[in-house]
């Protein structure tokens, strides 16, 4: 992680933010909400945020399963995204083993 250029780390936690957030992603119909989103993202990485992010959060704890943002202006939901990557990041490298560590 640490060798990653700072614009792929900023995507990496954007997705593992948007990761945490893709049941609440399901939810949205209205057209607004969903362009932010795209806007955010990318059509691409929305759309698969949308369609396997529940896969991908299948095993993990509730806790780490975020409703989204109140607002859905573009700039607080990548701010909010980005935040909730780290803090997730941050999370599984204090709790990792040693040994998961020297792979990362």
């Amino acid at each position: 992680l640490a060798l990653l250029p700072p614009d792929a780390l900023s995507t990496l936690m954007l997705t593992i933010g948007g990761a945490l957030h893709s049941f609440a992603m399901r939810q949205v119909v209205l057209k607004k909400p969903k362009q932010c989103l795209n806007n955010v993202f990318g059509l691409d990485i929305a759309r698969f945020l949308i369609q396997q992010g529940p896969m991908l959060l299948s095993q993990w704890p509730k806790g780490w399963q975020k409703a989204l943002p109140d607002v859905m202006k573009e700039d607080e939901v990548e701010r909010h995204m980005l935040k909730q990557g780290y803090a997730w990041m941050k999370f599984i490298l204090a709790s990792s083993s040693h040994d998961i560590l020297l792979r990362w």
